[in-house]
């Protein structure tokens, strides 16, 4: 699943949500829609207030797109700004990767989702 951190008066926001509603649709990956300003984002009708989450992944700037693992526990930033369809593919393959938290460990933070 991909957490999608946005601003509802965040231009680059806007402009990224299409390509993650129709990644989302395309390749079967739940995105979840946090507001970390409690607006709404078209395309998400089902978007979250940001619960502190933002604050615990120090997102600092949106858009931002982070990969939870649910098995795992693991979420990792995948990419902040305007990111394309194969630019998330690529990211998520990285991320993924068996040895990608041996070259990375600092992206990888162990979060409890409740």
């Amino acid at each position: 699943m991909l957490f999608f951190f946005y601003r509802s008066d965040c231009p680059y926001c806007h402009a990224f949500a299409p390509t993650l509603e129709a990644f989302q649709a395309r390749h079967g990956i739940q995105v979840v829609a946090i507001s970390v300003d409690g607006g709404p984002m078209p395309g998400f009708p089902n978007a979250r207030p940001d619960n502190g989450i933002a604050t615990t992944l120090k997102v600092t700037q949106v858009p931002a797109v982070f990969l939870a693992q649910p098995f795992t526990g693991k979420i990792a930033p995948i990419g902040f700004g305007v990111l394309s369809e194969a630019q998330l593919l690529e990211r998520i393959a990285a991320v993924s990767a068996p040895q990608a938290e041996a070259m990375v460990p600092s992206t990888a933070r162990q979060i409890v989702l409740q």
